[in-house]
């Protein structure tokens, strides 16, 4: 695995592309990484389901315990909680039936969902998910373009997920993405989430008549991915859903594996991994120059500590099958 096993390196590694990406500096990226994380915390602290009530600040995200560069403990999902969540799905005729009063009804408008499965260390661009672009090009068709959405659940594992999907899906990070603190503060675990945030909007819905909410979910590091539209308004012409999966293997563009490369690469890709608030181990994602990708790692001290500060994507580097080496760079 070459220090790539947990969720939080993964998706640390997708963090550090996208930053570089946009163009930001490492200290505008923490600004608004840790902007984003606060978010969540606040809607959290008026959820009274969410597992935590505890509104943080920016400053207190930033500060505390690290992870995995550069994420802190408040920054990665948790999934050592017990919660679960339920919801009834009939027919309007079963409803009347059952003497349910049509002004608790929710209806689901649009469901979208892709099954492409490819590894993060294989994605020429680590930052995009040509996937969730598909599938919100196929929400859009189906009338239920997500940005225009009053409401959303935007899966939230990581702040890269959240920073993906908006990316792909038009939708702006300013704005509220959470309506239950999201899985930072207000749930889990893994993606019954999923459905706590269903069963959150839907009592939102039911207050907000004629508004449209949006829940979407990720399994893996942004592998598959899936969105439904929600609203107490009937579907014009009754529920639609589309599996893109065919659309996203056309347009995702994949790297082949060299585990055996020897010789100066590129970063595409970085974290430090922590333990006990403590830096332990370097990992890089990184292209060479026949156009493969490579991982590796170190926990010499001084390759960790060296990127523990500053932007090495974009730097070069050596490495020698699975060993990281920064002679080149130092």
């Amino acid at each position: 695995h070459r220090g790539l096993v947990t969720p939080s390196n993964q998706y640390a590694v997708i963090e550090s592309a996208a930053r570089f990406a946009d163009g930001q500096s490492v200290e505008e990226h923490s600004s608004s990484m840790t902007t984003l994380v606060s978010g969540y915390s606040r809607v959290a602290a008026t959820n009274p389901n969410a597992w935590t009530q505890t509104a943080m600040t920016p400053a207190e995200v930033a500060a505390a315990p690290m992870i995995s560069t550069p994420y802190t403990k408040p920054a990665c999902s948790q999934w050592n909680v017990d919660q679960a969540s339920a919801f009834i799905l009939c027919s309007v005729d079963a409803a009347r039936a059952a003497g349910i009063s049509s002004d608790r009804w929710v209806f689901p408008h649009a469901g979208v969902e892709s099954n492409l499965m490819v590894p993060l260390t294989e994605r020429a661009l680590m930052w995009r998910s040509p996937a969730i672009g598909a599938a919100g090009t196929a929400l859009a068709e189906m009338g239920a373009t997500a940005s225009e959405h009053d409401l959303m659940e935007i899966y939230s594992c990581f702040p890269a997920a959240v920073r993906m999907q908006c990316r792909e899906l038009g939708i702006e990070l300013d704005r509220q993405l959470t309506v239950t603190g999201g899985m930072h503060f207000g749930g889990g675990p893994l993606n019954n989430f999923s459905l706590q945030a269903l069963a959150q909007m839907v009592p939102l819905l039911r207050e907000r008549p004629t508004s449209r909410g949006l829940v979407t979910s990720i399994s893996g590091m942004v592998t598959k991915f899936g969105a439904g539209s929600w609203s107490t308004v009937p579907p014009t012409g009754g529920f639609r859903s589309a599996d893109v999966t065919s659309a996203a293997r056309a347009v995702t563009p994949v790297l082949p594996i060299d585990s055996d490369h020897v010789g100066d690469v590129t970063v595409a890709g970085f974290t430090v991994e922590h333990a006990k608030g403590h830096p332990r181990a370097a990992v890089v994602v990184a292209d060479t120059t026949s156009g493969t990708r490579v991982v590796a790692s170190s926990d010499d001290p001084t390759v960790v500590e060296a990127m523990t500060s500053g932007e090495w994507v974009g730097q070069r580097v050596r490495v020698d099958g699975p060993l990281l080496n920064l002679y080149a760079a130092l």
